[in-house]
């Protein structure tokens, strides 16, 4: 079962996508992407590029429920959320207030 599974993976035509992020100006991003747990960064950063795209998120299948799946995305989305705002107000020197909403 196990060989015919990476049989079919192999099967499976890749497309490689490099991000070239530098120690300074993306100092935001390193550190969030650092936070990741080993064995996740790839498929939680494919599910972060599709939500910013707004595309659907496909269903877990690699054996994680779908609360821890969630909470793993939600702790994702606030430390890169946390790590852009202090990004800003150090650049900014003050802090950041979101927009009052419409």
């Amino acid at each position: 079962m196990a060989k015919k599974k990476r049989q079919e993976q192999r099967a499976k035509q890749r497309i490689g996508v490099t991000l070239q992020l530098y120690i300074g100006d993306d100092d935001d991003l390193i550190n969030a992407i650092g936070l990741l747990p080993n064995g996740s960064r790839q498929t939680t950063l494919k599910n972060v590029l599709r939500q910013a795209l707004g595309m659907p998120l496909p269903e877990p299948t690699n054996g994680i429920n779908e609360a821890d799946y969630e909470t793993m995305r939600q702790e994702l989305y606030e430390a890169i959320k946390q790590e852009l705002l202090a990004d800003l107000e150090s650049k900014f020197n003050t802090p950041y207030t979101p927009p009052a909403p419409p």
